[in-house]
């Protein structure tokens, strides 16, 4: 039911915001029709409508403390040891147009990640939380869904929102998790779209990308230069990329992309009394992707790279709180502090896409 409630809520707010957003137009018999900018320029990589892929990372280490209370600046001593010999997990991403025409695109999107941990070594005092065990037992999973408006003003210029809710943490089928636990995302832009090969916009975003909830200016930037060999994808801070056509069915693309979010850890939650434990992880992962053709709309993409960890911290919410932001000047003490070795990973995917 609450899941219900959830998917009209999507729906109820973007379909205030294509009120708000739309334009209307006075034309008589001799009037053109207006003109709108589309949203992709020339030469972008495809986009992928249906995306089913698998993610391995490769040996990492993780060390913890005990839970307490943590400052910025505290000194850390660990307390529990663990190396994982692999994690593992799929990776599933689908959108469908719910408006699709000239004036006004209004999308709708779904998003499935799990993670699978396989620990090879764990050591451990007896006032380690065994986080590494936990991870191991269980996994993090990650649900989402979104949707998402592109509003085009006229032949230049156009508007993006956009509103998701992700439910993240350590749950499976038979270990349900609490919508209590979801967390929202939301951004909104204005950009300008001067040639079919050039568009940029400029906006506000709030989203978890290095874990901890957090509001910060977003800027989009993406190109192809005249030959339509070459180009950039920017959507800073977020994630940038050079993008090179190796043939009409394959391209490759270089960069980097910030993955995050918040993960309820109900099966430590038992283990104190007070609030709620989230693991914030946050990670920024350089990448090499190569995508290629297999069959019409069919691409296949490989992605390799080396991924550096920038958190993996845990925070109390509190008893019935749902989140909080910490912010550049937050003084909130950590529960737990954990570190974790950077790696290598690799991802395959087969996608269907739009060119």
């Amino acid at each position: 039911m609450r899941q219900s409630v959830l998917v009209y809520l999507l729906l109820f707010i973007s379909s205030g915001l294509l009120a708000n957003f739309d334009s209307s137009f006075t034309m008589n018999k001799h009037s053109k029709p207006p003109k709108y900018c589309q949203p992709r320029i020339i030469g972008m990589s495809p986009n992928k409508v249906i995306s089913i892929g698998w993610d391995h990372e490769f040996k990492q280490n993780l060390q913890s403390t005990p839970l307490g209370s943590f400052n910025k600046k505290d000194p850390a001593t660990y307390t529990e040891t663990a190396s994982f010999k692999r994690v593992n997990g799929i990776r599933i991403t689908a959108k469908a147009p719910l408006i699709n025409k000239p004036k006004i695109i209004w999308q709708l999107g779904l998003n499935y990640w799990r993670s699978d941990y396989e620990l090879k070594t764990h050591e451990g005092t007896a006032s380690s939380h065994k986080l590494a065990e936990h991870l191991h037992v269980n996994g993090l999973r990650s649900t989402g869904l979104n949707t998402s408006v592109y509003k085009p003003l006229n032949a230049k210029h156009f508007i993006i929102a956009q509103i998701g809710a992700d439910l993240n943490g350590m749950y499976s089928s038979k270990n349900k998790a609490s919508l209590s636990a979801l967390k929202y995302s939301a951004l909104a832009m204005y950009g300008q779209k001067p040639s079919d090969r050039k568009q940029w916009a400029i906006g506000m975003v709030r989203a978890y990308g290095a874990g901890e909830a957090s509001i910060m200016p977003l800027i989009m930037f993406n190109y192809t230069d005249a030959s339509k060999l070459w180009g950039a994808e920017i959507m800073l801070p977020a994630r940038a990329f050079y993008r090179r056509v190796l043939s009409k069915n394959s391209l490759m693309r270089a960069g980097y992309e910030l993955e995050g979010g918040s993960y309820r850890l109900r099966e430590l939650n038992t283990l104190i009394c007070g609030g709620n434990l989230e693991l914030r992880r946050g990670e920024f992962r350089t990448k090499v992707e190569y995508q290629r053709q297999l069959y019409k709309s069919f691409w296949l993409a490989v992605q390799t790279g080396y991924v550096v960890s920038v958190n993996y911290k845990v925070d109390e919410l509190g008893y019935g709180e749902n989140d909080f932001s910490r912010g550049l000047s937050g003084k909130q003490p950590y529960a737990m502090l954990n570190k974790l070795s950077n790696f290598m990973f690799l991802n395959l995917s087969v996608n269907f896409v739009s060119l």
